[in-house]
């Protein structure tokens, strides 16, 4: 396999001693090994701020008398008026052949971090434009993407008869999002790992390299 682009987006406070810190090393480590070009975007290291706030752009505004975020948005992309931090994560973004989510799942959905990640960097314009170019027709069709996340619970509380059926419509809308406006393809099946708190012994059902291939291939 020809070598790829990998931007792994990682959300957690510990990038060291964290079960997801030990998660995106290990995809690093089995990345690298495979030849791939990886890029980490730590978001809490880069000290990200999450809020949309008309801060984000550094030209003068489309309406003077109202403010609407997604319109300003798009208005400052086509300007090339957004701030660098953001424009820095949405050329990684361009560059990636595959981008891996790394993060702890709170409330049923992704920390705010990396919700605020979202909401800035697929601008109007660059990742999509509303209504001819979503979904299928997105401006970053043939990405691959990969939604890795730990649930801080039991593994008894996510199988098909406990609170698996919110956390599937929630992963769904993730999907949706993902899939819509940044990529072609998000895997489609959950691959579970296990770790043993305190240890961080990951254990796969699937391979991790092999997991990779069948996401590029």
């Amino acid at each position: 396999m020809a070598a790829k682009n990998v931007l792994i987006v990682f959300a957690h406070q510990d990038p060291y001693k964290s079960f997801n810190g030990a998660l995106k090393d290990e995809a690093v480590k089995i990345l690298q090994e495979g030849g791939h070009k990886v890029e980490v975007s730590d978001l809490y290291d880069q000290k990200w701020d999450p809020r949309a706030t008309k801060n984000d752009f550094t030209g003068s505004p489309q309406n003077e008398e109202s403010f609407s975020y997604v319109v300003e948005q798009a208005h400052a992309a086509a300007q090339g008026k957004l701030t660098e931090d953001i424009v820095s994560e949405q050329e990684k973004l361009k560059t990636a052949d595959l981008v891996i989510f790394q993060f702890p799942m709170y409330w049923f959905s992704v920390p705010a971090i990396l919700k605020g990640w979202f909401d800035k960097v697929f601008a109007g314009g660059v990742t999509h434009a509303y209504p001819a170019n979503v979904y299928e027709n997105g401006f970053m069709k043939g990405k691959k993407a990969l939604l890795s996340f730990t649930t801080g619970g039991p593994q008894s509380m996510y199988t098909s008869e406990a609170l698996n059926v919110y956390l599937r419509a929630r992963r769904l809308s993730y999907k949706l999002l993902i899939q819509g406006y940044v990529c072609d393809r998000l895997t489609s099946s959950l691959r579970k790992f296990y770790g043993r708190y305190g240890e961080l012994v990951i254990h796969y059902d699937v391979p991790l390299s092999r997991m990779v291939d069948d996401i590029l291939s």
